[in-house]
């Protein structure tokens, strides 16, 4: 069990909001329509949910593929917590999700 360290959004995605730090959990890791959860579904796993104001998200397989190295070096982490990876939208917007 690891950590890793997001940013989630302020007032709208583009705005970052304060630090948070999230649980990897059991290392579980899916993407639908943007929103990625992760941890077992037995337990309480953290969503992280990305829209976009203006712009179009990227494809849930690459918003996978970003967070997949993370969430498995968070599982085989004994140190600091890892960073969580950037999402940007087609019209280069940083997005800043919202977490649950």
């Amino acid at each position: 069990m690891g950590l890793i360290n997001i940013i989630p959004q302020d007032s709208l995605p583009e705005n970052p909001g304060v630090n948070q730090l999230i649980d990897a959990g059991t290392g579980a890791l899916s993407v639908s329509s943007g929103a990625v959860t992760i941890g077992d579904a037995l337990g309480s796993p953290a969503i992280i949910t990305y829209t976009a104001t203006t712009g179009s998200l990227p494809s849930d397989q690459e918003i996978f593929d970003l967070w997949a190295p993370v969430v498995g070096a968070a599982n085989g982490a004994a140190g600091p917590a890892i960073v969580a990876p950037r999402i940007v939208a087609s019209n280069d917007d940083v997005l800043y999700p919202s977490i649950s």
